[in-house]
């Protein structure tokens, strides 16, 4: 997220499915509010429902889920850390302050391990106690606002100060230009289909073309998209999905 001063704002962590149809990718979004409150939301569509009540968290500024267990974390603009309750969309406290930085972004590898992007700071977090390890600085790139992971394990990053795409090292953070990229953009998330997805401090979520440098509108919500994480999830996941994606339709049919 940008240091600056948004009135409403959100995060998406986008959940890819392979057999739900007609709606393949969902995900939670939360407002950037001062007690946020969790949606989840069919990407194709649009359609948003409440997870539960609110979260306890003020203004959540980034949302990931672990590949390993389809656990949702969170940080707030303050730097704490959070897990977060699905069901009722509710936030516990892992750790307080686990770094100072307007700017963060979470973001998980293949494996599990927890990344954090703090302005120029690369970081590996412990899920379990919010302790932090410093991998390396970022510079030249000193406001990293939006920072994914692919299957593969790269991951590119965007300064929303220069407006720039960059790779990142994740064993020592060292960068790699890849060019101008033009938007506002607060969060990156690699879908399982490879495709990079991007929300704003608006209301438009976004694929982005990292080797043309482009970014194509794909759908306003209501609630703002700014974060994203990608799971595949189980089998028995899916059921659930798919059941949440007929509950919303069906809300959607009687109203």
């Amino acid at each position: 997220m940008k240091n600056t001063i948004v009135v409403f704002s959100a995060i998406v962590a986008i959940l890819t499915t392979a057999n739900i149809s007609h709606a393949n990718t969902m995900g939670y979004v939360a407002t950037f509010t001062t007690n946020s409150v969790i949606y989840l939301t069919d990407i194709d569509l649009g359609d948003q429902t409440p997870c539960g009540g609110p979260s306890g968290i003020g203004y959540i500024s980034s949302l990931d889920v672990s590949p390993i267990d389809g656990s949702l974390y969170a940080l707030d603009i303050g730097g704490n850390f959070y897990t977060v309750n699905t069901s009722t969309g509710i936030g516990t406290l892992i750790k307080d302050v686990i770094f100072s930085s307007a700017e963060n972004s979470l973001a998980f590898a293949a494996d599990g391990t927890l990344y954090a992007a703090g302005e120029d700071t690369l970081y590996m977090v412990n899920t379990a106690t919010g302790d932090t390890t410093v991998i390396g600085s970022l510079y030249p790139y000193i406001w990293t606002s939006a920072f994914a992971i692919d299957s593969s394990g790269k991951a590119v990053a965007w300064d929303s100060g220069a407006n720039w795409l960059f790779e990142i090292d994740l064993t020592d953070a060292s960068t790699q230009s890849i060019g101008y990229l033009n938007g506002s953009f607060d969060a990156f998330d690699y879908a399982s289909n490879g495709l990079l997805y991007a929300g704003s401090n608006g209301n438009t979520l976004y694929n982005i073309d990292v080797d043309n440098r482009t970014a194509t509108e794909l759908i306003d919500i209501s609630h703002n998209g700014t974060g994203f994480a990608v799971i595949i999830p189980e089998p028995a996941t899916f059921f659930m999905l798919g059941l949440s994606v007929f509950m919303i339709r069906r809300r959607k049919q009687q109203h």
